[in-house]
Parts: structure tokens; C-alpha cells; sequence
């Protein structure tokens, strides 16, 4: 039983559970088309038992088992089945034409499901050709050839949606107009042979070459285009020949021998079966070669409905419109098949779905019986089955290994909207849940996948963003900065709120709401606890950052608004250069890109791209284009302005071609929201020059493109950043000779004043002058160092008594210096073995060695002769390490001659 039940899977399978029959061809061979013809196949395709058995259940047991369960009803009914026999018979004669040329899943459905019509529609005594021929038999019998193709490239044709529908349409034109020679050739051929039968002037043999021949030809070309094999066209020659003849019998040697019954019916179905599958076959072939299987089978069906008029020349009384009717409607269904079976099988299937539903509802545990539910074999159901998504949400609730198994059944059908309904409601009572803030920072990623492009998507991404927000707050080192961190994560949570609530005609975002308020909730409690915490403990706030990027608007960062009037100067002018935002590294370059969009005016629009990222990982060009844009469509939502995507398949055959034409959409819509001027900032250029000169990437393309965006995109202005000049890249400094540098320094003196003294509003530490000018001394203004010393005395003050704490003298700035060499001790490790050479870090040894202002270049190159030979004083000045005062060489700033004076003595 078992058995029979699995060779009926097949029928199942190409009817409406497609994946599963892809899947079975995988196991039989994965050479295989799901699409294949008998034609296709091999001599080792013919040895495989797999093979074979497939065939044979396909061919003979599932008729068999079909048919014959039709014709017990037949029969119970008391109807004759003689003449059923001959329309069985006469559709395996067409789904073998149909199954060797065109298409075996065609064929498979073709004999089950024509059969059975044809038991019913062809019962009663033996038909004669009258009978065929005066009825709408045939329009019957051939319309669902056309349909059963029609189906059979719908639910598995691979390459449906590859091409453009103008490529389609044109591969169909281009296929019927080739055939229209074979229509007019086939129909000419049928009505000179029925015409000299009648009236007795072709002779037999004659008569059986005039109908064999054309057969023989046009199916031996159609195996050619196909294969491309002449072994395989001699097969199609024999078969044919011997197929078409054999049919006449010896009808056909005299007029009045053998010109009734079996034999002419035979012999006359014969040639309408071969001819109409010359007059499909053929142009499904030709179309196939351009344009896959589906615009194909639409040809062959086009090219098919000639044969009415065929038969109407041929048979007087052939009803040519009640066949055509017959005909255009089982197309018709089968074009639109999907929907048919949907709206045919949901009523069943809805009741069936019940009743499992309500067996699973009697027992408690995993659900037993969900994998027999309608969603997870009809792949094809259009109609969304009703409660689904509560019916998974229940199995997860249960048993979250077994909601998680039942939703992944259904997650690339039709019934995929209940899987991500289930997702998101089970995905909204988890964090609806989280008792802490701790549980709320474990929430950092996007949740439920494949959601992205959604509104539910957005939902999720802004939950992941607060996620990330509070998981970075969580991870500061002070009281303060975590509450600083945490009042932005809670005012983005109260916007959150409100525009979900705004949306409420949205399924998802009423949901969520409620998740909103609670995560608020969390937060601002949590808020809360670390403000009575810092008044209980009396510690100093502790607003400093160190060593990370200022991504938003934060009242530590001062300065620089020089640097972003000069450069909003420079882009009012349509037509200049690139430019270059260059200064030492930790200098503030980063920071000061991510506050330019509040710095600048609001017509330009800054999108920042880290070049260190998948951009200069990229391993060819069509990666790297991808990479790019990408990024700049994160810069920008990060703005609220939305740009398109850029796919990898839109880059596929021309990158470079694909992203210019992407940038004119995107100058399209800045310019719409208002903003005159996109200017991209490539951060870290140096990585993408690393990945030049390892040439995983064709540095002629990707300059000339930047170059020719500087030169022809007047409103798209780029701007490198980096710790090194352009000087120092050969192959950079050619495609932006004329780009117009921009250094970033240190502070100045009132940047540094308020940063030190004033960082936040009522900040409780005071310095004493020279303790002001100890701190200049020690850092010159350097963001990074700066901020490392603030950092370090307000830990130093911390530990202090509470009398104490609130004034810092010269004492306390000296006391922190070897606390901040350690904890700095990466950024000057930076300095000592990757921005200077040997040479250079012999002249800064023995200059931290020296007693300040001794060393004049004479004494220098005296102790380090190689000074004499390169111009390593020189890069070390362009580096900001030293200065010349007086003719005499010095460090520009004391910490890093305390690091190297610290080193000096260890060596």
C-alpha cells in the first residue's frame, strides 16, 4: 500500500507541490531540468534504476492505478468503456509526442488527467471517425495537452522569470513566425491526403508517404534544435515513420478495404495527434532556445490552435467554434491554474485544516498533527487558510523546537505571510518580557529575517537600533556617560512610540507599540537608578569619550566649526576639486564627519562610507560597486532620506555602468527633498589603496570612476579622508592631482579651555590655572590625548576623599601621567611601529633621551647618520611628532616624548 501511495507522490507532486518534485529530480540525477523530455536524456540516464522506475511509475503504474479507478465507476455506473479505451488510448499517443519532444512532466499529468475525461467523454460502443469528428472530443483531448504544458511550465519551469517580458513576447513572435511555413505545410498536407482518400486518386502507398513524411521531417528537425544529436534525429526518424505508418493498416491500398472502424479511426487520429503536435511541438523547440520553457509552452499553445481550421478544411462537419470554445476556456483555466486550483481545493482544504486543528487542540505538547495541514503540501494555495498564523503561534508556544520546525515548512510557500505573522507576534511577546536593561541590550539585531523590506522590518530595525544604543550605553566606562547614552536611547524609543501609534492602521505597528512603552519604561527606571546612584556615591560625571568616533550630537565635542565653514565655503562652488580631509591619526577626522550633518547646512547632504569595511574587502569590481552603495544608502537613512537599492544583479554584467546610472536616481531624489549638494566622505582611503596594490581590484576602473563623478557630477562632491597625503600614493595622486587639501589640527586654546573646564553644563570639577596650563603642555590640543588626560584625572579625582575631589592642581596632572601612557598605550604603540620607520624611531629615542631644546640637526645626525641620507625629520614633522624652534629639534607634544623616554629606559 505504501508502495502505491508513494508512486501517487509523483501525480501530487507536479500538481500542486512543486519543491518536492525538484527535490526528487535532485536525488535521481542533478543534471536533470525539472522540465526535461525523454529526448534529453542519455544512455546513463537510461541505466539508472531511479530513472527507470521513475518512467515506469509515470507511464504505467500511476494510469494504471488512476485510470482504472475510473473506469470501476464507469462501469458501476453502466457505462460502456469500449470506446473510452480507444481515448485512452489516443492520449498516451499524445503525451508520448508530448513526453519524448517536449516536456515529461507534461506527459505524466497529461495521461491521469485527459484519461479520466476521456473515460467519460468517449464512453459508449466503439467511436467511429464520424462520431470524433462531429463532437467536441477533440477539442477536449487536445486543449488539455496544451493545458497539462501549460501547468507543467507554470509550476516548473527554472528560468520563468529570467527574462524581460519584451524578450518573451519577441521569442514567441519570432517561434510562430517560423512556424508559420509548418501550419500552412502540415494543413495543405491533411487536406491533399483526405481529399485523395475520398475520391479514391491516391493510391495506398502514396497516401501513406503524403501523411508520414511531413511528420517525419518537421519532428527530426524539432530533435536537431533540441539536442543538437544525429544519433538522436535517426531515433526520431524511426520513431515517427514507424508510428504514422503503422497506423494506416492497409487502409489505405484500396477505398473500400479497411475504410471503417478501428483502422480509419486509427489511422485518422493518428495523423490529428502528429499533427498537432508538429504544430506545437515545433515552435515550443524554437522558443525554448531563446527564452526557457514558459514563454515556449504559450507558443506551442498558440501554435497548436491551428489545427481547428485544419480540421474543419478536412471534416465538413468538424463544429470548429464549439472546439474552440472548449478549447480557449481549459487553456484559459490552466493559464490562470494557480488561482483555479485555489479557489476549487480551499474549501476542502479549509475544512481539513479544521478538523487538524481540533485534534491538536485536545492534547497538549508539540503539535502532532500540523505537518498533514494543508500549508505544508499545496505549495500552489493562493488563499491565505484562515487562523494559520494562530495555529503556529500555538505550536511555539508548546514546544519552540516545534513552532520553529512548522513555521520553516511553510516559509517559501504561499502561506510564508502566517509564518512571519507567527514570527513577529512570538518575536513582539519576547520583548514584551524582558524584565532589565541587560535583557534589552541582548536585543541588538534586525529579529525576524526576511522582514527588511517591510514595514515590519522597519519596526524591528528601530527596536535593533535602541538595542545597540542601550548595549553601548551599558558598556561606558562612567555613570554619566551611560545615562547620556541611555536619555538618547529613551528619547528614540518616545519617537518610536509616537509614530507607531500614528500608524495604527498597521497591523504591526499597533503591536508594538505597547513593546515601545515598555522598553521606555525599562530605560528610563534604569535612568533613573544610575542618577540616584551617582548623587548617593558623589562621584564626578565623567563625560569624555576615548578612543571611539562621536556618531551623534554630543555636547563633548567642541571645535572644528572652522573647518565646517570652510568647507561648506568650498562646496557652494559648483565646480571644485576633490578634496582631501587629512590629518594625524585620533586627530577627530571620524567625529567630524559624523557632526557634519548638524554642522552643515541642511541642502548638503554628508554620507560618510568607512572604506576599512566591505568595501575595500571586496574581491572584484561588481563587489565593490555593491559595497559602496550599500554603504551610502545606510549614510543616508541614517539622515531619513531613503535611496534605492542597488543590487548585485543589477551590476551583474556592466558594475560601473549599473552605479552611474544608479547616482542619476540618486541626484533625482536629493534634489527633490531640497538638497543641492551629496557629499560622499570615503573614510580611511589608505584601505582601499591597500586593496589596489594587492590587486583584488582594478584601481584603473575604480579612480577613473571616482575621478569622473568629480569631473562630470556637479552636485556629488567626494572628499578623501585619511592619515596620509595623497603624495604618498602614486597611483592616487594621478587621478586627483589638482584635490584640495584640508588638514585637521589641534584645538584651539578656547576649545581646549572648554573641553577642559566646561565639557557639560555645571560641571563640578575646577582646575587651577597651572594645572590648565600643565594639561596644554602635556597634550597640545590632540582630541584624543586631551581627552585621555581629562579622562584620567577625573578617575584619579574620583578616588580622591570627597573634600578633595572638587579642585585639581598641577599635582594631580602629574600623578595621572603614567596612567595615561598605560591606558593610551595602543595609540602610541600605533606611532612607534606603524607611522614611522626605523630611522625615525632612532631620532625620536634619542631626542626623548636629550634634555629639551639640546638637539640641533648637526647632533642628531651625528648620533643617527642615516638622518644624513633620507628625509625622515621631514615626515616626522609632517606627522606631528616633532617641530623645529630655534634650530633646535623637539617633540610637539610632551606625552608622546614621555612614552618614548619611558621606552628609552626599558631598552
Amino acid at each position: 500500500m505504501n508502495w502505491i501511495l508513494t508512486r501517487l507522490n509523483f501525480l501530487v507532486w507536479l500538481l500542486i507541490r512543486p519543491s518536492k518534485w525538484r527535490q526528487h529530480l535532485e536525488i535521481i540525477d542533478p543534471t536533470l531540468d525539472v522540465n526535461f523530455a525523454l529526448i534529453d536524456l542519455t544512455p546513463r540516464h537510461w541505466k539508472k534504476p531511479s530513472v527507470q522506475l521513475l518512467l515506469l511509475s509515470g507511464y504505467l503504474v500511476n494510469p494504471c492505478l488512476i485510470l482504472g479507478f475510473f473506469i470501476s465507476i464507469a462501469v458501476l455506473f453502466g457505462l460502456q468503456v469500449t470506446g473510452s479505451l480507444y481515448g485512452i488510448f489516443f492520449v498516451y499517443l499524445l503525451a508520448l509526442f508530448t513526453g519524448i519532444y517536449a516536456s515529461v512532466p507534461a506527459s505524466l499529468l497529461l495521461i491521469p488527467l485527459a484519461g479520466s475525461i476521456a473515460i467519460f467523454q468517449w464512453s459508449g460502443p466503439a467511436a467511429l471517425v464520424f462520431d470524433v469528428t462531429t463532437t467536441t472530443r477533440l477539442g477536449v483531448l487536445l486543449s488539455m495537452c496544451s493545458a497539462c504544458m501549460l501547468i507543467a511550465a507554470a509550476l516548473h519551469s527554472q528560468n520563468r522569470k529570467e527574462q524581460t517580458i519584451v524578450r518573451q513576447i519577441g521569442a514567441i513572435t519570432l517561434g510562430l513566425l517560423i512556424s508559420i511555413p509548418i501550419v500552412i505545410f502540415v494543413t495543405y498536407s491533411v487536406f491533399v491526403t483526405t481529399a485523395g482518400r475520398q475520391s479514391g486518386t491516391l493510391g495506398g502507398a502514396m497516401m501513406v508517404w503524403a501523411t508520414t513524411l511531413p511528420t517525419v521531417i518537421i519532428f527530426a528537425a524539432a530533435t536537431y534544435v533540441r539536442t543538437k544529436s544525429i544519433a538522436k534525429v535517426i531515433f526520431s526518424i524511426a520513431f515517427c515513420a514507424t508510428l504514422i505508418s503503422s497506423g494506416y493498416g492497409d487502409m489505405g491500398y484500396e477505398y473500400d478495404r479497411g475504410t471503417g472502424g478501428f483502422h480509419l479511426l486509427t489511422a485518422s487520429m493518428t495523423i490529428i495527434c502528429s499533427t498537432y503536435c508538429m504544430l506545437s511541438i515545433f515552435p515550443y523547440i524554437l522558443t525554448r532556445s531563446f527564452v526557457g520553457d514558459w514563454p515556449a509552452t504559450v507558443a506551442a499553445t498558440i501554435g497548436g490552435s491551428s489545427i481547428y481550421y485544419a480540421l474543419q478544411t478536412s471534416f465538413t462537419y468538424f463544429p470548429l467554434l464549439p472546439n474552440l470554445a472548449i478549447a480557449v476556456t481549459i487553456v484559459l483555466l490552466a493559464l490562470g491554474y494557480r488561482y483555479t486550483w485555489s479557489l476549487f481545493a480551499y474549501p476542502f482544504e479549509a475544512a481539513w485544516n479544521k478538523i487538524l486543528t481540533e485534534l491538536d487542540n485536545r492534547h497538549q505538547g508539540p503539535l502532532k498533527y500540523f505537518k498533514r495541514h494543508a500549508a505544508c503540501w499545496d505549495e500552489i494555495q493562493c488563499l491565505e487558510f484562515f487562523e494559520l498564523d494562530d495555529y503556529l503561534i500555538s505550536a511555539s508556544t508548546r514546544n519552540s523546537d516545534n513552532g520553529a520546525a512548522c513555521r520553516a515548512l511553510i516559509g517559501y510557500t504561499n502561506q510564508q505571510w502566517a509564518a512571519q505573522s507567527a514570527t513577529l507576534e512570538l518575536d513582539a511577546r519576547h520583548r514584551e518580557s524582558l524584565p532589565d536593561i541587560n535583557a534589552l541590550a541582548q536585543m541588538s539585531d534586525d529579529g525576524s529575517a526576511g522582514l527588511l523590506d517591510t514595514s515590519a522590518g522597519l519596526v524591528l530595525r528601530s527596536f535593533a537600533r535602541s538595542g545597540r544604543d542601550i548595549q553601548a550605553a551599558l558598556a561606558q566606562p562612567t555613570i554619566y556617560n551611560q545615562s547620556l547614552v541611555l536619555r538618547t536611547a529613551a528619547k528614540d524609543l518616545e519617537n518610536l512610540q509616537m509614530e507607531l501609534s500614528r500608524n495604527y492602521k498597521d497591523r504591526t505597528s499597533a503591536r508594538f507599540v505597547s513593546v515601545a512603552n515598555h522598553w521606555h519604561s525599562i530605560v528610563q527606571q534604569h535612568i533613573a537608578h544610575l542618577e540616584q546612584q551617582s548623587k548617593t556615591s558623589h562621584e564626578i560625571p565623567n563625560p569624555y569619550i576615548v578612543g571611539v568616533p562621536l556618531t551623534r550630537k554630543q555636547s563633548i565635542f567642541v571645535g572644528r566649526t572652522d573647518t565646517a565653514r570652510y568647507l561648506e565655503g568650498i562646496l557652494k562652488v559648483q565646480d571644485h576639486p576633490p578634496l582631501l580631509l587629512y590629518g594625524p591619526r585620533r586627530m577627530g577626522k571620524t567625529s567630524l564627519l559624523y557632526q557634519l550633518h548638524w554642522m552643515l547646512p541642511r541642502h548638503i547632504l554628508p554620507l560618510i562610507v568607512d572604506l576599512q569595511g566591505p568595501v575595500s574587502l571586496a574581491t572584484d569590481d561588481t563587489g565593490f560597486v555593491y559595497a559602496l552603495a550599500r554603504g551610502m544608502r545606510q549614510a543616508a537613512e541614517k539622515q531619513d532620506v531613503r535611496l534605492p537599492i542597488l543590487s548585485r544583479q543589477q551590476l551583474s554584467t556592466e558594475p560601473y555602468m549599473a552605479f552611474d546610472e544608479w547616482l542619476n536616481v540618486v541626484e533625482s531624489i536629493i534634489t527633490q527633498q531640497g538638497r543641492s549638494t551629496l557629499l560622499l566622505a570615503m573614510d580611511e582611503f589608505e584601505a582601499l589603496d591597500t586593496a589596489l596594490a594587492e590587486r583584488t581590484l582594478r584601481h584603473h576602473a575604480i579612480l577613473g570612476m571616482f575621478r569622473h563623478m568629480a569631473q562630470h557630477r556637479r552636485n556629488i562632491k567626494l572628499m578623501l579622508v585619511g592619515s596620509h597625503t595623497l603624495g604618498e600614493f602614486r597611483r592616487w595622486s594621478s587621478y586627483f592631482v589638482n584635490a584640495q587639501v584640508i588638514e585637521l589640527s589641534y584645538l584651539t586654546s578656547s576649545d581646549i579651555n572648554q573641553l577642559i573646564t566646561q565639557p557639560i553644563a555645571d560641571f563640578p570639577l575646577a582646575y587651577h590655572s597651572d594645572a590648565i596650563s600643565r594639561m596644554i603642555r602635556l597634550t597640545r590640543g590632540h582630541p584624543y590625548l586631551l581627552q585621555l588626560a581629562c579622562t584620567e584625572v577625573i578617575a584619579y579625582k574620583n578616588t580622591q576623599p570627597i573634600a578633595a575631589r572638587q579642585v585639581t592642581t598641577v599635582g594631580d596632572i602629574e600623578s595621572i601621567i603614567p596612567l595615561m601612557l598605560e591606558r593610551g598605550q595602543q595609540f602610541f604603540t600605533d606611532i612607534e611601529l606603524n607611522q614611522i620607520d626605523k630611522t625615525g624611531r632612532g631620532c625620536l629615542l634619542q631626542l626623548a633621551s636629550e634634555p629639551i631644546g639640546s638637539s640641533t640637526r648637526l647632533a642628531l645626525e651625528k648620533s643617527i647618520p642615516a638622518l644624513k641620507e633620507n628625509d625622515t625629520l621631514a615626515r616626522l614633522e609632517q606627522r606631528k611628532l616633532i617641530e623645529i624652534i630655534d634650530d633646535r629639534f623637539g617633540f610637539q607634544i610632551e606625552a608622546v616624548r614621555h612614552w618614548f623616554s619611558v621606552n628609552n629606559r626599558h631598552r
